[in-house]
């Protein structure tokens, strides 16, 4: 017959997980507010800034002596545009609402995580699927969001050149990435390896 864990957390453990349970809730609601202000801030009028990264594009910088020219390749910059077409608005906020949805998944999942752990259930399947939530969460926060964001910024260059500049790219490491599905793919395997542990551990009491 299977008995239920009778263990709880000590005061102190409890009192940590409450903190950092409100500094969760604090997070969303600060992404919130985050998300609300870069939307208005978007579909105002303007001016607007984009950051886009470019494929070594030359330019001429005034970095001589005196302020003279001097060539140069630039990779990337920020751009300030009067206005917004219609498609850049729409991916720029994509790239917001995705982020806060994003953010919002991983910490709810890990304050259900917490809650259970205040009741001193730390294995289970549910546990398992809240940190599998938890991690594609991020994974898909990380990588989605600069898509976009580079995707509305090559639509507000095209428009700013009348078709004639067109540069898409997205800076960042892939090694960070597959590092991040490692540590994810440890993580939830310990779960589940846990929780498989203690359902056998109970099935013996």
């Amino acid at each position: 017959m299977s008995a239920p864990s009778n263990y709880r957390p000590a005061k102190a453990d409890r009192v940590a997980l409450v903190i950092l349970m409100l500094l969760g809730a604090a997070i969303i609601i600060a992404s919130a507010i985050d998300f609300v202000t870069s939307t208005v801030r978007t579909l105002g009028p303007g001016p607007h800034t984009v950051s886009p990264t470019f494929f070594e594009l030359p330019a001429k910088l005034p970095l001589g002596p005196g302020g003279s020219d001097v060539s140069a390749v630039v990779t990337a910059a920020t751009v300030d545009l009067p206005a917004l077409v219609a498609p850049a608005t729409g991916f720029l906020i994509a790239e917001q609402a995705t982020r806060f949805v994003a953010i919002t998944t991983v910490i709810v999942c890990l304050l259900i995580l917490g809650k259970r752990a205040l009741r001193g259930v730390f294995f289970g399947r549910s546990s398992t699927a809240l940190i599998v939530t938890t991690g594609f969460a991020a994974i898909f926060g990380v990588m989605l969001p600069p898509i976009l964001g580079q995707m509305g910024t090559t639509e507000a260059l095209l428009d700013l050149s009348e078709g004639d500049y067109f540069s898409f790219g997205v800076s960042a490491n892939p090694v960070y990435f597959f590092v991040a599905i490692f540590v994810f793919g440890i993580i939830a395997t310990a779960y589940s390896v846990g929780a498989r542990i203690q359902r056998e551990t109970e099935g013996l009491v």
